[in-house]
């Protein structure tokens, strides 16, 4: 499991998300969240900046907040988001 993987399931539900109208606008803009600090992750971890370890704690706690975001909703659509954020934010750790 990597950012990839963990931005690619996230952009998915974000689509899902978007679709479900008004009721999920919050978890949307989580989610959003998380599927962009993931991506800059990546490209930090790709380039050996000297700011990967702050990001990656950004990274953790951006995955945790989607995580809580995505289980509330009790949507099974999200099921794959918050699997691959936790295992996101385990490695982020």
């Amino acid at each position: 499991m990597n950012q990839d993987t963990c931005a690619e399931s996230c952009s998915n539900a974000l689509i899902y998300a978007r679709g479900k109208g008004p009721s999920y606008e919050a978890i949307a803009k989580v989610i959003e969240d998380c599927v962009a600090i993931c991506k800059l992750r990546q490209d930090l971890e790709k380039r050996g900046s000297e700011l990967l370890n702050q990001v990656k704690a950004l990274c953790a706690e951006a995955c945790a907040r989607c995580v809580a975001s995505c289980k509330s909703a009790n949507d099974e659509q999200l099921k794959q988001c918050i699997e691959t954020c936790q295992t996101c934010c385990n490695s982020c750790c």
